[in-house]
């Protein structure tokens, strides 16, 4: 699919893959348990009283580890300037819980900082990144996820047959790249991580819904009969997540199911997303006089320079008051940023929109805006109309 005209859209770096590379390439690489409790009698009897209440939090799982880079330029890449080296990180991280779409078939992802113990020289070559970096590591029993910067989806490097805890688990990967001045580098690693229990640190359990009415006044209409799935596909059920909106509140996203959805990956400083801000609220109330009611949902990054980066409340504020918006506008942590761009094969631009159906169901998604034509097209053709 091609991206629409500058006009229309405005670009937006491709979701990270997690493998150290910089702008001397064309191309991005290839990339608790709890039971129920009895209270004891004064005689030391068992009570008749049993917790089957789910627990509120979980053990924190840390995550450690550590990696040597190997930088094997061909002879082109050579004559241009580059040598072969190697560089070293180590890496500390802790469990998070609530982006699961960032990786979906991780059982653990942990976010931490990656610290280079040598070889900065080294790295200077394909990346101007400073020593010290956020990363986000993850694993399932099969296979070993990476990531950088923070909210980005994690790719998978390395299959891995999972370790028992505090036991290291090999890890290791290789790719090619061509060089912008010319030649090719291949970049490989290998190294190892660890995965812990930290009974001392409790994580929140993600919540299953708003409690109480929303400040904003938006439904609550999550018919509680929806399975997740975050792999984008027309005809598949739009995935949930909490973000927080306008008012300052987690917004779960399947509260708002019973009327069409357009979800619009925006940022603050994209033309094309102003546009189709100004015009939102409009273009609602048009189409409710045919008794069809739609409703807006804005992702919002924080510029086109960072997409990935979760804005402040005072952009949020400020994109609402500009544009009279009624609607849910979310501060997106990788939600939309992380999950849209592999529907469109990586052709990715903003604003991406989709249009889900009342039932939550994905029809279709575009990439631009000039008007609301197509959008109407979809909705009235799938309404019947």
């Amino acid at each position: 699919m091609l991206l629409l005209s500058l006009m229309l859209a405005c670009g937006g770096d491709k979701a990270d893959d997690g493998q150290d590379t910089g702008d001397t390439l064309t191309d991005s690489g290839a990339t608790t348990d709890s039971g129920t409790s009895t209270d004891s009698g004064e005689n030391g009897d068992s009570g008749d009283t049993e917790d089957t209440s789910p627990p509120d939090t979980q053990d924190a799982i840390r995550v450690t580890g550590q990696a040597t880079w190997v930088l094997d330029f061909d002879e082109e890449g050579e004559s241009n300037g580059f040598f072969d080296c190697t560089y070293a990180r180590t890496y500390e991280g802790l469990q998070y819980l609530d982006q699961p779409y960032l990786c979906p078939d991780c059982e653990v992802q942990a976010g931490g900082t990656a610290t280079m113990t040598e070889g900065e020289d080294c790295f200077a070559q394909i990346s101007s990144a400073g020593p010290v970096r956020y990363e986000a590591w993850g694993f399932s029993q099969t296979g070993f996820f990476r990531s950088s910067p923070e909210n980005q989806r994690l790719g998978e490097l390395s299959e891995i047959s999972l370790a028992d805890e505090g036991e290291e688990n090999p890890i290791g990967w290789s790719s090619d790249y061509d060089l912008t001045v010319g030649g090719t580098m291949n970049i490989s690693a290998e190294g190892s991580f660890i995965w812990t229990t930290d009974p001392d640190t409790q994580l929140d359990l993600p919540g299953t819904g708003h409690s109480g009415p929303y400040t904003c006044g938006w439904p609550q209409n999550d018919p509680g009969t929806l399975e997740i799935d975050y792999t984008l596909a027309d005809g598949s059920v739009f995935p949930n997540a909490q973000l927080r909106d306008q008012c300052g509140e987690q917004v779960s996203i399947w509260d708002l199911y019973g009327r069409y959805l357009i979800f619009d990956n925006t940022q603050p400083d994209c033309g094309p997303c102003k546009n189709m801000a100004a015009s939102s609220e409009d273009f609602a109330a048009a189409m409710s006089t045919r008794g069809i009611e739609v409703m807006m949902v804005s992702l919002m990054g924080n510029g086109l320079s960072e997409p990935w980066v979760e804005p402040e409340p005072a952009t949020v504020n400020s994109w609402v008051s500009a544009y009279g918006l009624q609607s849910p506008v979310l501060a997106d942590r990788g939600f939309g940023y992380g999950l849209m761009p592999p529907y469109f094969d990586y052709d990715y631009g903003f604003p991406a929109w989709m249009i889900v159906a009342p039932d939550m169901t994905l029809i279709k998604g575009g990439v631009g805006f000039s008007t609301w034509d197509e959008m109407d097209a979809i909705i009235t053709e799938h309404a019947g109309q």
